[in-house]
C-alpha cells in the first residue's frame, strides 16, 4: 500500500523564494555563493533517498568541487524568516497590548508586521548545517539573560532576529563558550565555526545575509537583542527596528534588482 503525503513547501525555503535569492545572492555581493548549488535545489530526504516529508523545505547544497575537510557534502543553504511574527508570536504580542492605552495604534502596526511575516524582504538565507536555525528559533529569555536548551521550545521563544544577532556578535568579538555554537551537533560545530569565520564580523555578516549596511542601525539591533519583550514599550521598540529593518533591506535589495533589469515590485513585494 503506498502513502500519499500531504506536500507543502515551506515559504521561506520554497522553489519560489529560491527564485528570489538567485536573484540576490549575486557573486558580486556574496564571492563564497559560488560554493552552493543554487540552480538545483533539493530537500534533505531528495538527496537522501528517504521518504518525502509533510512540509518540503529546498536546500542548496555544497558543489561537489568544493567539498574537502572544511565543508561535507551535506553542508547546505536554506530559507529563514528574519523576523517571526506568525499567528502565535502575533497572539502572544496582543496580550501585551492590551495592557496598553494606545491599543488601537499598536494593533495596527502589530498587523503590519504580521502582514510582512511571509514577504520576500523577511526571507534570508541561512546555514543549515549546525543548526543556526534552531537555536534562533528557540532562544529565550528568563530572569532578564538569555537562555538556550538544545531541542525544547520555551514559550516566549520568539525567533527573534535581534536577539540572534546579539549572540552571533558575541561569537565574532570571542565570546568565551559563545551560546550561537550550542545549536551544533559535535560534528558539525567545527563547520558552522568554519563557515562563520568567513565573515569579518556581524557587520560584514549583517551586510551579505541580510543586505543591511547601517553600522549604526546593526548597534541597534545588538542592544535591543539583549533584552526581552516583557512590556508594551518593549514590543514598540521591536516592532520599530523590524520596519526599519524592512526600509533598509528594500533599498539595498532594490538597487541589486534594478541593475538586474528585473521587476522589483514583483521579486520582493
Amino acid at each position: 500500500m503506498s502513502i500519499i503525503y500531504d506536500i507543502n513547501e515551506e515559504k521561506d525555503s520554497s522553489i519560489d523564494a529560491w527564485n528570489y535569492y538567485r536573484k540576490i545572492y549575486t557573486v558580486e555581493h556574496w564571492p563564497l555563493i559560488k560554493m552552493f548549488d543554487l540552480e538545483n535545489i533539493c530537500t534533505y530526504e531528495e538527496k537522501e533517498k528517504k521518504p518525502p516529508k509533510r512540509i518540503k523545505r529546498y536546500l542548496a547544497y555544497i558543489r561537489k568541487e568544493y567539498i574537502n575537510n572544511e565543508f561535507h557534502s551535506r553542508f547546505s543553504l536554506g530559507g529563514e524568516c528574519d523576523f517571526n511574527f506568525n499567528n502565535y508570536k502575533k497572539k502572544e504580542f496582543e496580550k501585551l497590548i492590551e495592557t496598553a492605552s494606545n491599543k488601537k495604534k499598536l494593533k495596527e502596526q502589530l498587523e503590519e508586521c504580521h502582514l510582512m511575516h511571509y514577504n520576500k524582504l523577511n526571507f534570508s538565507i541561512m546555514l543549515r548545517t549546525g543548526g543556526m536555525n534552531n537555536f534562533k528559533g528557540q532562544v529565550y529569555f528568563e530572569e532578564g539573560n538569555i537562555k538556550y536548551k538544545k531541542g525544547e521550545w520555551h514559550k516566549y521563544a520568539f525567533d527573534r532576529l535581534d536577539t540572534f544577532i546579539y549572540c552571533l556578535n558575541e561569537f565574532f568579538e570571542g565570546t568565551e563558550n559563545s551560546l550561537i555554537l550550542d545549536g551544533s551537533t559535535f560534528t558539525n560545530r567545527p563547520y558552522l565555526k568554519r563557515f562563520l569565520e568567513t565573515f569579518e564580523n556581524i557587520y560584514d555578516y549583517c551586510r551579505i545575509i541580510y543586505f543591511i549596511d547601517e553600522v549604526r542601525f546593526v548597534d541597534e539591533l545588538i542592544k535591543n537583542g539583549n533584552k526581552p519583550i516583557e512590556t508594551v514599550d518593549d514590543l514598540k521598540q521591536y516592532m520599530d527596528l523590524a520596519i526599519k529593518f524592512w526600509e533598509i533591506k528594500r533599498n539595498n535589495i532594490k538597487s541589486i534588482l534594478n541593475n538586474n533589469i528585473l521587476n522589483v515590485d514583483k521579486d520582493i513585494g
